[in-house]
């Protein structure tokens, strides 16, 4: 898939690239992309880096962020605990920050992500499609 990869501080380390899709856990949806939006935070991130205090823990060049916070979306895989909930080709639009502890990519922070109540699309919940500042 095409994603808008943040790998530093400042829009000059921002890449379109191609990554692996991603196999969603039984806990957990895969979506598409279908309309992006812009979001002054993605702007934050990108020329705050890791001093942007919601990715603090993250570190960019090790672990790069895959950006874009906001949209609609159509799920294309169901996670095996929530296929009773949800079916692939519903669409939604996406609530940027969740408050949940991060599941997936805890080795990214510092402490495994302990104390941390809220995640974020693009933080370490990973977007899939360039969105533009």
């Amino acid at each position: 898939m095409r994603a808008l990869v943040l790998d530093g501080t400042g829009f000059d380390r921002l890449r379109i690239q191609t990554v692996p899709v991603p196999n969603p856990g039984p806990d957990q949806l895969l979506a598409r992309v279908d309309a992006p939006a812009s979001a002054h935070r993605s702007c934050k991130l990108i020329e705050q880096g890791p001093r942007h205090s919601p990715a603090i823990r993250l570190g960019h060049r090790r672990s790069p962020l895959i950006l874009g916070d906001e949209g609609s979306v159509t799920l294309v895989e169901v996670g095996a605990n929530l296929k009773t909930r949800y079916r692939p080709g519903e669409r939604y639009v996406i609530q940027p920050a969740v408050d949940h502890p991060p599941i997936r990519h805890r080795e990214r922070y510092a402490d495994g992500g302990r104390g941390i109540e809220k995640v974020a699309v693009g933080y370490t919940l990973p977007a899939t499609w360039p969105n533009t500042c």
